[in-house]
């Protein structure tokens, strides 16, 4: 985590007007973090913000407590919130410290798993489906989250179970500010978020753990060096319709 921006000044943030004034102010954070105009390590105290926005501590606390929620600040006990993230150039390296857990934990969940734990997969990615057809991208990313915490849960030590959640609290922060800035269509983004996850379900399946590896290790770090369009399937895109075609037949 980069070191808190204790001095830094918040950027001009617009008088919270209207009746409901909480959600006045939990829009102006919001686009503030999104946008990059509060960077990551920048502290969000209560009376700071209260004071520039002319409103008072409540509808800030209420704000900052649903940024927590959404993993775009981190509270700091007797300090108020801190935003989350990293600098802009520390974001490949954890990314790729994501990678490289994944792609290990992909790998050994391709022996261990059980049947059961092949099923919860595919109800993890039936959830992110379903929610891709609502058009619902917080629905999408918190099943995304949850696929790969189940799959690292499954097949890691309690230290590596650890890194990983900490990793995925900064990747949460990321996934946001990338989705904001994204030209993408939203219906398209949605969806190739969702298919890219077939081919590392077939893996699992047919317990190729060599194969898991390479594509959770792709799966997370190549979107980083693509284009937003780029499409994920194309990776193995023979894959992507007659996975999702078996999952959906299997589930209402």
């Amino acid at each position: 985590m980069p070191r808190p921006r204790t001095g830094a000044l918040l950027p001009s943030l617009p008088t919270a007007v209207g009746s409901n004034r909480s959600a006045a102010v939990l829009d102006a954070l919001r686009r503030a973090i999104l946008r990059g105009d509060v960077p990551p390590g920048q502290y969000l105290r209560e009376t700071d913000v209260a004071t520039q926005m002319s409103v008072s501590r409540s509808p800030v606390r209420e704000a900052l407590r649903q940024l927590q929620q959404e993993g775009l600040v981190d509270a700091v006990p007797y300090q108020g919130a801190i935003v989350a993230g990293v600098p802009n150039d520390e974001v490949p390296l954890i990314y790729g410290l994501r990678a490289s857990i994944e792609a290990e934990a992909f790998a050994v969940a391709c022996r261990v798993a059980t049947p059961e734990d092949l099923d919860r997969f595919a109800e993890l990615w039936s959830q992110m489906d379903h929610a891709a057809r609502r058009r619902d991208q917080s629905g999408v990313m918190e099943a995304d989250l949850a696929f790969h915490a189940a799959v690292v849960n499954l097949a890691s030590s309690p230290f590596v179970r650890s890194m990983a959640a900490s990793l995925d609290r900064v990747v949460r922060a990321t996934v946001l500010r990338i989705n904001a800035a994204d030209t993408t269509e939203f219906d398209d983004r949605v969806e190739r978020d969702s298919a890219s996850h077939l081919p590392l379900l077939d893996a699992l399946r047919n317990r190729d753990a060599e194969r898991a590896r390479r594509l959770a290790y792709e799966h997370v770090d190549l979107p980083l060096r693509l284009p937003p369009t780029a499409d994920l399937t194309l990776l193995e895109p023979q894959l992507a319709g007659a996975v999702a075609a078996s999952i959906r037949a299997e589930r209402p």
